[in-house]
């Protein structure tokens, strides 16, 4: 963690980290270290992170405020930063929460669920 951390301040992701399609290049900035706890959920929770699609168990869907996208990204590379492994995830368009019922633990932070992929 302290690497990953150092990383994050120094702005030398070992990965470049980006926003779904390769044009969406991201920029990190560093600006806090926090304890956040994992938890478990059987019923919906809202999730404002993409979410990859192994972990959904049920989907619910507002289709007068959402729009989801679906999109393929890599998830493990080979030497040269070449694509090893891609899998599919789905987040809103409109950043709105997402609402899945997951067997995957998920972290509260602020009120906001994320889900690591």
């Amino acid at each position: 963690m302290e690497q990953l951390e150092e990383r994050l301040k120094s702005e030398t992701p070992i990965y470049p980290i980006f926003l779904g399609a390769a044009n969406y290049i991201a920029k990190t900035q560093f600006i806090d270290r926090i304890k956040i706890e994992e938890q478990k959920s059987i019923d919906f929770i809202g999730i404002k992170t993409i979410i990859n699609i192994n972990h959904i168990k049920d989907l619910k869907i507002d289709f007068k405020k959402q729009r989801l996208v679906k999109e393929k990204m890599p998830i493990d590379f080979l030497k040269g930063r070449n694509p090893k492994k891609s899998q599919s995830f789905i987040y809103d368009e409109n950043c709105n929460e997402v609402f899945i019922i997951t067997e995957k633990e998920y972290y509260n932070y602020n009120g906001k669920n994320i889900l690591f992929i």
